[in-house]
């Protein structure tokens, strides 16, 4: 039950057909949000926007069919490390306002909204907009099908000189029992990682001969993380494969740049590599199988998944000295649920994504030898990764004279 009192915006007339009709702001459960705009001082109201976080909460809580009575259609604006701008979710609740072959749902219309001024990116907004359709349905696929994109003029929208941004639409059953807030977390996580392959695939397309890969690290072991991807760079040189490598920090990302010595060297060679490293530290016989090889490759190598353990030990407890400290109710931060496993997370997830072709689509169930010898995975299978320790360790040699 929501109690929604209307706050006049004083000395605000606006004129629609012909009538002066006062602005309102909204009050929701007795929390103001100042920034709110409807023009209907009766339910259900037509139109209104929310800005304010606790008033947003209130309504994420809810369910979409115990807003209609309310409102027929509204608004919240939310802001994400992963999105420079404002994404705009717009809930239609009013029948009138869903097609008819939809009408056992309710539409939730995306505008993620960007500066172009602001857009310092190597590819404009336009290829991106473009690339972004394109990868979408791998992402789709794999997480919900009730996801529409809209039509090419309404798709990348210019809504002024500065503002610009991109409109999507995806529809939600009206039975579906879940909050408010449950969809737009869904929604929201899709988008994420479509922007994410996005940018990976815009990157590769600059940079041809080099492997991008993106991290989302909690802030307590990102140092840690950052230093076992570095030593990346002697792990593949001790199998035979010389390359460069830089970490790139952004907002609440990390972003890992590869490329090989030798222009000639196959990339999926190199994203193999990357794969089978990413999974080492979780890996339950590593250490056993280490043992056997004392060449000083494998020496170091097991140090550095040592250090990163200890390394994530100690955040461990740090978080819970800041959580006892602290006690609030979101204390859970990220490292909670951040074992070791977050650092194959994200590759293994971009890496199906970047193989898919046609041919290997007709080879869906066939297991093919990545590295010979070392590696096997069975197509589009999550985290269907299975190492040969012995073969692996045998092959990384320390060269000394080079």
């Amino acid at each position: 039950m929501l109690d929604i009192k209307f706050i006049p915006k004083k000395g605000d007339l606006l004129r629609t057909n012909d009538t002066d009709n006062r602005t309102y702001r909204l009050s929701v459960n007795g929390i103001n949000d100042m920034l709110s705009l409807t023009v209907s001082n009766d339910f259900p109201i037509l139109y209104s926007n929310f800005y304010a976080i606790h008033v947003i909460e209130i309504l994420e809580s809810l369910e979409i069919q115990s807003l209609k009575s309310y409102f027929n259609q509204f608004s919240i604006i939310k802001k994400y490390d992963w999105w420079k701008g404002e994404i705009d979710f717009r809930i239609y609740c009013d029948e009138s306002d869903i097609p008819p072959n939809r009408s056992d749902c309710f539409e939730i219309e995306i505008s993620l909204k960007v500066r172009i001024f602001e857009w310092a990116k190597l590819w404009s907004f336009t290829d991106f907009v473009e690339s972004f359709r394109q990868n979408m349905p791998l992402i789709q696929s794999e997480m919900m099908p009730g996801w529409e994109m809209y039509g090419e003029d309404d798709f990348y929208k210019v809504s002024s000189v500065y503002d610009s941004g991109m409109r999507m639409s995806c529809f939600v059953k009206r039975d579906s029992g879940n909050s408010f807030g449950f969809h737009i977390n869904e929604q929201s996580e899709l988008i994420r990682r479509g922007i994410e392959l996005t940018n990976i695939k815009l990157l590769e397309r600059v940079n041809p001969n080099s492997v991008f890969v993106y991290f989302d690290f909690p802030v307590l072991i990102r140092n840690a993380c950052n230093q076992y991807l570095i030593y990346f760079t002697q792990f593949i040189a001790d199998m035979g494969i010389d390359v460069n490598s830089e970490i790139i920090e952004e907002p609440n990302q990390t972003l890992f740049k590869v490329t090989p010595k030798d222009k000639g060297e196959a990339l999926s060679k190199i994203r193999e590599a990357l794969d089978i490293y990413l999974t080492l530290p979780t890996n339950q016989d590593f250490e056993s199988q280490a043992e056997r090889f004392p060449d000083l490759a494998v020496m170091q190598l097991s140090k550095k998944i040592h250090d990163l353990k200890g390394d994530f030990k100690i955040a461990e407890m740090q978080m819970k000295m800041q959580e006892s400290m602290i006690q609030l109710k979101d204390a859970t931060i990220q490292l909670k649920d951040a074992t070791i496993g977050t650092l194959e997370l994200r590759v293994l997830e971009l890496s199906q994504y970047q193989q898919k072709s046609s041919d290997e689509k007709k080879e869906l169930e066939k297991e093919e030898d990545l590295i010979k010898g070392i590696v096997s995975v069975k197509k589009f299978e999550a985290k269907g990764v299975s190492v040969n320790l012995g073969e692996l360790l045998r092959m990384l040699k320390r060269k000394f004279n080079k």
